[in-house]
This record gives structure tokens, C-alpha cells and sequence, in this order.
């Protein structure tokens, strides 16, 4: 599983509320793309 493109948002949040939720599921890790372009904050670190 992985994050949904734009268009399939509102079909992902529909298995959430009817898959995951009834089995008290809270966590959901979902990978993010290969391709992301992180910037980091040194004011953060």
C-alpha cells in the first residue's frame, strides 16, 4: 500500500473508514516516493 495519487483520495479515505477503523486499526505507515526531494532545516536539527 502506498500513498494514493490525487484522484483515488476519497476511495483510500473510504477503506479507512470501513476497513481499518471497525478493527481499531490507528496507525497507517505509508511509504512516500522514491523521487522526494528533501530539504533539511538546520535550524531544526
Amino acid at each position: 500500500m502506498s500513498v494514493p495519487v490525487k484522484e483515488n483520495v476519497d476511495r483510500f479515505v473510504k477503506f479507512i473508514d470501513v476497513a481499518l477503523a471497525p478493527r481499531a486499526i490507528n496507525t497507517l505507515v505509508l511509504p512516500v516516493g522514491y523521487n522526494y526531494q528533501y530539504t533539511p532545516y538546520p535550524e531544526l536539527v
